[in-house]
């Protein structure tokens, strides 16, 4: 049926979209007005499971194909409820249809088979198809009003059962959560959207854990403590899934093309439109999924790359970048439309310094009435001083003839740039002293900062042949220019290459690529994909050396091999690979190289074996031993997966090296076999290859594929603008979600001493994290647990109510009366009941008790025999000061506020041979010690509190019923802290600036963590090193560092 509808004469709903080309201003009179980018789609039939959708743009066409799928119904006995039918039609639709009939509901008398009465959905309603509801013009109301009634039914209910907080964690990550993620999977919720849902989901949430109202939102999202998800997070997460799957689809791929495109010709944008919504703080109100997404990109350090790109000639400078005005952006675009502007290069001088008065504009405009547009305005105000003159830094050169091909501009830098022999490439300029054109070879160019671009050339000159005799072959072409023999313009002053007899000075700018006429040379399939898919120069050479040296063979056998080292610590890549050619051994062909980012043995394999297929000579046999059987289990995983299931293609890990091999494979029309290789079995050529892949660690040149190049890689995600994921796009995504929710826990302003230690390297992260979700009660969750999991959270955060925190939320009932109840003489807080003078005592008996305990410990269940067990302990920082009677240590407060300190773990290091014999023993006994400072410190005050609560006439009830009771008298609510709120007026900044991340305005620390897992494989935790030659440093204040080896 559905081939039939879509190969019938009877059309669909086409879409359409296009650009022009060339956008010159003033127009030339020649201008090709056709000329220009064009996608289009067209749709008649869609199916959802068993839900169908026929698509029209009038009613006519509508019933021909549901005629069609009317015969095949009859055909195949298939019984449908057509009373079910209803129609969607737009807001452009509702207008001129006439076949609309005035009803409740209104409908229109179709013919299906038979005529029916088909209900017409109004602009307010949405069709819902299998659990996910559509409206005609785009809205979403329906689907967010579903979201808010589920979220308010399921919280009501969670309230009033007595459930753990374990059970409000999975009901809400596992059922909630997942339910929002289904209905919203065709729109993207606002940040202010996000924020309602997660206010009522961390709600229940600490209603589970009797926590504060206002403990930090950090906590309770933080993956280091058990938390609930924030849905904003995991919108950005799902939805980029989604993205890169739908891009990377053989049967949507056409329609994100179709959709940039769209984008693109909205904005007003001569290129793609991905870095125009860096310049955005947060999506418009008309911004579609796509846009909004890559608005919000920019605060995960993301981005995308494609590979595909629709061009716009004309200039540099595109204008929409300079006039992003939330308010008037769309008004100021159809004005610039209407007048033809794209570029800033067509509005400015030709010496980047002044802005044209719009008078000299005008001129060049055809219609020329009407006032100064608001879009000028914008840009004399923000964008020059009082007198026109730009205050922004132009740094391309402007485009006065368009359709001439230019140098590309190189970064600026205090080098020398040489261009190699090979690469050099042909030039020409007009030189006004001598009025005249130039021809050159490019030799070497600067761009100092601060200075403009300046290229040195060999000057060539024309040869004329009209009075030479020749007696050449046919075919043979004549040199027509030649090296000069020295001239007046010749540059004596150039350092550098002085073989070259004039050397010419000329300003970068004003140089013309010119095209000169090779030799065609015969295809070699081999050159091109290595061309075209590596990106380093000296390793195409190398392989293009190696499969001309096996261009004459039919028949290969590799063994590969790779190599990664996971405590690398110096410049060189983690990763290693290299291969043998085994059954030529006269040749002794062997090869070995390395590479980064997302470090696995298996990626080191996967690229031996790309790098080994990729010298093949077309429709040769290849035979793949590696000792690698995940290696082996991917390549036939991803063989077909491709087509068949895209999504779960994009799952696979190194998917980009993956589809480069199918690439290869499909371009060389090569059989390739894998074998399986025992590992360290003796086998001559495996050990061969073990050997080049470790020593390819040392390469420092690594190989990288040019993934934009791949035809079935559409768009790829990307980390700080370098390193592409290519795994699983919500795990890599969902990892810099938790290090950034880490970032914002360490933040707060009220745990400094968090990130001080941190900074230190006192703290132990990663048992930190298990010490916070670890269950010491015999049940899988219970009401102790939850208890236990509160105490740990308030200690850790400094959130225990002590007086200064009643005082702060109960004013009227503490008033003020906050002295300590141990010394009766400071002012009692979290930090300090742990370093009170008379609560001093108490916590060193603690500390003593505990380290006898641990000495026992160690003693019975140690695996190594220490002579000095005891002397490990007594002189160990946490409980050195208590024997020796000291100053209470920094790590023993940390240990009082429930962190595992690098220092106890490194007690149990020096006396147990694997982590999980240490986990087994060191998470009991940080809980004793837990439950000793709970019952001697805590316990202890709580009833010295209760005897000044009496004292004060206050009950439980006082501190319940306060609100309520003093809901009238302002002075009743709690001190506001002194917050900046976000409600910022726009401002306007360059986009072209150097620092792209303008928004940067705290330390930022997930991009070390995150950088860390991807470089290093595993959590930053395991690379967190005290170093005083790696800092980081905060781009708000100076004094902030932290140390890691990333």
């Amino acid at each position: 049926m559905f081939e039939a509808i879509n190969s019938s004469s009877f059309p669909g709903v086409n879409y359409k979209t296009q650009i022009t080309r060339k956008c010159y201003f003033p127009k030339p009179q020649d201008f090709d007005n056709n000329d220009i980018i064009e996608e289009t789609l067209s749709h008649k039939v869609l199916g959802y499971l068993d839900n169908t959708t026929w698509l029209a743009e009038n009613i006519e066409d509508l019933e021909n194909n549901l005629m069609i799928a009317n015969n095949f119904y009859e055909l195949a006995n298939i019984h449908i409820n057509k009373d079910k039918s209803f129609i969607l039609v737009n807001r452009h639709a509702r207008k001129i249809s006439s076949r609309i009939i005035a009803a409740n509901p209104p409908y229109i008398d179709i013919d299906f088979g038979s005529k029916i009465k088909v209900p017409v959905l109004n602009r307010n309603q949405s069709a819902r198809i299998l659990g996910v509801y559509f409206n005609a013009d785009d809205g979403h109301q329906t689907s967010i009003k579903k979201i808010y009634n589920m979220i308010n039914y399921v919280t009501m209910l969670i309230r009033k059962k007595k459930l753990t907080h374990d059970h409000v964690i999975y009901v809400i990550n596992r059922v909630i959560i997942p339910r929002i993620e289904y209905i919203s999977q065709n729109f993207i919720l606002t940040p202010n959207q996000c924020n309602k849902i997660n206010i009522s989901l961390r709600s229940t949430f600490k209603h589970s854990l009797n926590l504060p109202k206002n403990l930090y939102n950090s906590v309770l999202h933080c993956n280091i403590y058990p938390n609930i998800v924030n849905f904003f997070d995991h919108q950005l997460k799902v939805q980029s899934s989604l993205l890169v799957a739908q891009a990377n689809c053989p049967h949507t791929s056409n329609t994100l093309k179709f959709l940039f495109l769209l984008t693109q010709q909205k904005f007003w944008l001569p290129t793609s439109p991905i870095n125009f919504f860096n310049l955005f703080d947060k999506p418009l109100k008309y911004f579609s999924r796509i846009e909004s997404l890559l608005t919000f990109f920019k605060f995960y350090n993301l981005s995308i790359s494609t590979n595909f790109t629709f061009n716009v000639k004309g200039g540099n400078y595109p204008i929409s970048h300079f006039i992003i005005d939330p308010k008037y952006l769309m008004s100021h675009i159809d004005s610039l439309k209407n007048k033809g502007i794209m570029f800033l290069d067509h509005i400015i001088t030709k010496d980047h310094a002044f802005l044209h008065d719009y008078n000299t504009i005008k001129k060049s405009l055809q219609h020329k009435g009407g006032k100064i547009p608001r879009w000028y305005t914008f840009l004399r105000d923000h964008i020059t001083l009082d007198n026109h003159r730009l205050n922004v830094e132009l740094t391309l050169p402007l485009i006065q003839n368009p359709t001439a091909a230019r140098p590309s501009t190189l970064p600026t830098s205090q080098e020398i740039i040489y261009h190699m022999k090979r690469l050099q490439k042909w030039v020409m300029a007009w030189i006004p002293m001598q009025s005249a054109l130039v021809y050159g070879k490019l030799l070497t160019t600067t761009h100092y900062p601060n200075c403009i671009p300046v290229s040195y050339i060999e000057h060539w000159i024309y040869k004329d042949l009209s009075s030479i005799v020749r007696n050449d072959t046919p075919r043979s072409l004549p040199t027509t220019i030649v090296q000069c023999p020295g001239c007046d313009q010749h540059f004596s002053y150039y350092v550098g290459n002085l073989r070259p007899k004039c050397i010419l000075q000329i300003k970068h700018q004003d140089l013309l690529l010119v095209e000169i006429l090779i030799p065609i040379r015969p295809y070699n399939p081999n050159d091109h994909l290595i061309s075209s898919l590596i990106l380093q120069d000296s390793i195409i050479s190398e392989l293009k050396n190696l499969a001309l040296m096996l261009n004459d063979f039919t028949t290969l056998q590799f063994y590969t091999d790779g190599s990664y080292q996971n405590n690398n610590t110096g410049n060189e890549p983690p990763m290693g690979y290299g291969w043998i050619l085994a059954n030529h051994l006269n040749d002794n062909i062997f090869y070995s190289g390395s590479l980064k980012f997302f470090p696995s043995s298996t990626k080191a394999e996967t690229m031996a074996i790309l790098t080994a297929l990729i010298i093949c000579p077309p429709n040769s046999i290849v035979e793949i031993y590696t000792d690698s059987q995940a290696a082996i289990d991917a390549f036939h995983k991803s063989k077909n997966l491709h087509s068949i299931s895209p999504r779960r293609f994009n799952k696979i890990n190194n998917n980009i090296l993956w589809s480069t091999i199918h690439h290869i494979i499909k371009k060389l029309s090569i059989k390739v076999s894998l074998f399986k290789v025992k590992a360290h079995s003796g086998d001559h050529y495996n050990d061969v290859a073990d050997t080049l892949a470790k020593a390819g660690r040392l390469i420092l040149t690594p190989t990288t594929v040019n993934h934009e190049h791949l035809p079935s890689q559409i768009l790829t995600l990307e980390w700080n603008e370098e390193i592409p994921l290519d795994k699983d796009v919500r795990k890599c995504i969902g990892t810099i979600i938790n290090y950034k929710k880490i970032e914002d826990h360490i933040q707060h302003p009220s745990l400094s001493f968090v990130k001080d230690a941190t900074k230190n390297n006192l703290i132990d992260w990663s048992l930190s994290s298990k010490w916070f979700n670890f269950n010491r009660q015999n049940d899988s969750t219970s009401e102790k647990h939850t208890k236990d999991l509160k105490w740990k959270i308030r200690c850790s955060t400094l959130s225990l109510p002590t007086l200064d925190i009643l005082n702060r939320n109960y004013p009227l009932l503490i008033n003020n009366n906050i002295t300590c109840l141990f010394c009766d003489s400071d002012s009692e807080s979290n930090h300090h009941l742990w370093m009170c003078k008379n609560t001093r005592e108490i916590i060193k008996e603690c500390f003593i008790t505990m380290g006898n305990n641990l000495i026992d410990l160690l003693n019975t269940h140690a695996d190594k025999s220490l002579l000095l067990t005891n002397d490990s302990v007594k002189f160990s920082k946490t409980f050195r000061w208590a024997y020796r009677n000291e100053e209470i240590h920094p790590v023993a407060v940390l240990l009082l506020k429930s962190f595992v300190t690098n220092d106890i773990v490194g007690i149990f290091r020096s006396h147990f041979h694997s982590l999980k014999s240490i986990m087994k023993l060191l998470l009991p006994f940080i809980h004793e010690c837990s439950i000793l400072f709970k019952m001697n410190i805590w316990k202890k005050r709580n009833e010295k509190w209760k005897i000044h609560r009496e004292l004060l006439g206050l009950t439980k009830k006082s501190f319940k019923e306060y609100y309520q009771t003093y809901r009238h008298n302002p002075s009743a609510q709690p001190s506001s802290r002194n917050r900046q709120r976000n409600n910022r007026e726009f401002n306007y900044s360059n986009p072209f600036n150097s620092f792209r991340n303008f928004k940067l305005s705290k330390d930022f620390l997930y991009i070390l963590f995150s950088s860390s897992n991807f470089l290093h494989s595993g959590p930053f935790f395991t690379h967190l090193k005290a170093n005083d030659d790696i800092t980081y440093n905060s781009p708000s204040s100076i004094d902030v560092c932290l140390f890691y080896n990333v």
